[in-house]
């Protein structure tokens, strides 16, 4: 008789599920209160009527919370870069590309 091996549990991921599509969003506990936020500011700002216009607004505020989320990764990015050697301080036998 063959012995099946046990299935592993599985685990439940630490994010916030929406909608009937399941998306994920991973954020901390407070870009999670804004995102709510901003999501309810767009129902009552629209106010849809329906499953579909209702669909569409939160589709809207999702990208636009995508949009500010790239914006402030790319600050950060740059933040961070370090900043180009002006031509005085490169070292002998070095050249700036």
């Amino acid at each position: 008789m063959i012995e099946e091996e046990p299935k592993p549990e599985r685990r439940t991921l630490n994010a916030y599920r929406h909608g009937r599509t399941g998306h994920v969003h991973f954020c901390t506990p407070a870009d999670e209160q804004a995102y709510k936020k901003r999501c309810a500011g767009y129902m009552q700002d629209f106010a849809p009527k329906g499953p579909v216009e209702t669909d569409r607004t939160q589709a809207v505020a999702d990208g636009r919370w995508r949009m500010k989320r790239a914006a402030q990764n790319e600050n950060a990015i740059v933040a961070i870069a370090p900043r180009p050697a002006r031509p005085d301080e490169v070292r002998p036998g070095y050249r700036i590309a």
